[in-house]
């Protein structure tokens, strides 16, 4: 295909999106969140006397006392305190349930920054995720009166008042020993509004720990202004992450080439600079087909980006038989399929998988269709 035909693909993304909307809300409805039923958590074992103890400590308003408490519970409670927040734990074990949800509950600005200097890594990973937290539900503009005061009666608003002094120690923890910490704190300080967003995240692909380079893609995409456009450090640091083993990583940088393609698709369409996000494209096409072809833990994050890839197609209808990736796939032939991609859908229509839908087949077949009949004839 060439390079107007590539551009013509790229044009009609935007298009497809207010038609893909139910789609996308299936997705996120199907796979916005985990849970994960165990009895207790695999970290430093407490008998519910302890807990019961720690719990009484953690609301006693007595600082040394919390801090002690929220130690024993961060390592009681070991990696799932600091899971994603769309990993949710359910412990049928109801001490435990009680603390953990203690736990996720506002707590004392001063608690929280005292944390941050103590030695065990987790306490501090808490203390930083609770923090952003405690930042969204601060925001007086959004949250109703009742999440205010119930900040105000713990002394956990994040405000005019001590917003600085968080920022500051949040960008200590950007060197914390800890990747875990390290990537949090990259998080927050975004969450602060810090004016340097950008920087730090551009910084941080320099890390060593592949944690806290995947978190910097995500949030490189969504710092990323006409003022702050991609260069050659980002492309090559990109190059390096989309061919590294580490598939958490592999999957935030193909994350970011989508980034890179729906800024070149809009920009298209308003007529914006878009070549340093075409620049990343061109650079990123050749590992994005290998993934999508060799490495099954990232195909939905490289069928994501093909929508920007015309040269997929034949790629992707190798794919369309596989009921895990098939809605997917359906979603890519949308933007960059052709008549070889109607064809195979019709063919698809009798073995369309549950999730997919027929419907949803149907939908596909007729953007196509009405894609090519605006496209000028050769």
């Amino acid at each position: 295909m060439g390079t107007k035909a590539k551009s013509d693909s790229l044009r009609s993304i935007p298009a497809l999106l207010s038609a893909m909307a139910a789609m996308l809300v299936w997705v996120a409805a199907g796979d916005g969140h985990t849970l994960i039923s165990t009895e207790r958590p695999r970290g430093v074992i407490l008998s519910d006397q302890e807990i019961q103890s720690a719990l009484d400590d953690l609301n006693s308003g007595n600082l040394a006392l919390q801090l002690q408490a929220a130690e024993r519970l961060a390592l009681y409670f070991g990696p799932t305190l600091t899971a994603g927040p769309q990993t949710i734990y359910r412990f049928s074990h109801a001490p435990t349930q009680q603390a953990y949800e203690a736990m996720h509950k506002a707590r004392p600005i001063p608690l929280l920054l005292a944390c941050l200097k103590q030695e065990a890594p987790l306490l501090r990973t808490w203390a930083i995720c609770r923090l952003r937290a405690q930042i969204y539900m601060s925001d007086t503009k959004e949250q109703q009166e009742k999440t205010i005061r119930s900040l105000l009666a713990v002394d956990g608003l994040v405000s005019a008042s001590n917003r600085q002094e968080i920022t500051d120690a949040i960008r200590l923890s950007l060197k914390d020993p800890d990747a875990g910490a390290r990537a949090e704190a990259l998080s927050t300080l975004i969450a602060l509004g810090y004016h340097d967003a950008y920087g730090q995240s551009r910084h941080a692909l320099d890390d060593t720990a592949p944690g806290v380079r995947a978190r910097a893609w995500g949030l490189l995409a969504r710092t990323e202004k006409r003022n702050h456009p991609p260069d050659d450090f980002v492309r090559e640091h990109l190059l390096r992450d989309l061919a590294n083993e580490n598939d958490q990583l592999a999957a935030a940088a193909l994350g970011y080439v989508s980034n890179a393609g729906s800024r070149v698709a809009m920009g298209l369409r308003l007529q914006e600079n878009v070549k340093p996000w075409k620049r990343i494209l061109d650079a990123a096409e050749g590992q994005v087909l290998n993934a999508l072809q060799h490495r099954p833990a990232v195909q939905v994050q490289a069928i994501f980006a093909c929508w920007y890839y015309p040269r997929s197609e034949p790629l992707l209808i190798q794919l369309l038989p596989s009921e895990s990736l098939q809605f997917y796939v359906v979603s890519a032939l949308m933007a960059v399929g052709t008549q070889p991609s109607i064809d195979a859908l019709r063919k698809l229509q009798p073995d369309v998988s549950a999730q997919t839908q027929p419907s949803r087949v149907d939908a596909a077949i007729k953007i196509i269709e009405e894609r090519l009949a605006r496209q000028p004839k050769p």
